[in-house]
């Protein structure tokens, strides 16, 4: 059993299916952070940085991820309350300086 089960099986997720949106500065390294959270048959080699946004989808023994990488450019970020609202986890990369920011967009995407 692999971390993500694991952890779905502390947490009593029974949800098959998971959909993660990732936001966070840009060049933080949301990218790679999903590249790294994939079985390691699907990493890929060249991390580009995400023009708007992308979707990466992989799967763990019981789990089905769905995970909206979205661009942290500024021109971007309006696109990531549309997303918001589909997921069922919210992750955000960056320095520690970026913190105070995310909280700001994560409150201001919320109704």
């Amino acid at each position: 059993m692999g971390l993500f089960d694991r952890l779905a099986s502390c947490l009593g997720i029974k949800k098959k299916e998971v959909n993660v949106l990732c936001v966070g500065l840009d060049n933080s390294g949301k990218s790679t952070m999903i590249n790294q959270l994939k079985p390691s048959s699907a990493h890929s080699e060249d991390i580009v940085p995400t023009i708007g946004f992308s979707v990466e989808r992989f799967s763990t023994t019981s789990l089905s991820f769905t995970v909206f990488d979205m661009s942290g450019q500024g021109r971007y970020r309006s696109l990531w309350e549309h997303y918001y609202s589909a997921s069922n986890a919210l992750t955000g990369e960056g320095l520690k300086e970026g913190v105070d920011w995310l909280q700001d967009q994560i409150q201001s995407m919320k109704v």
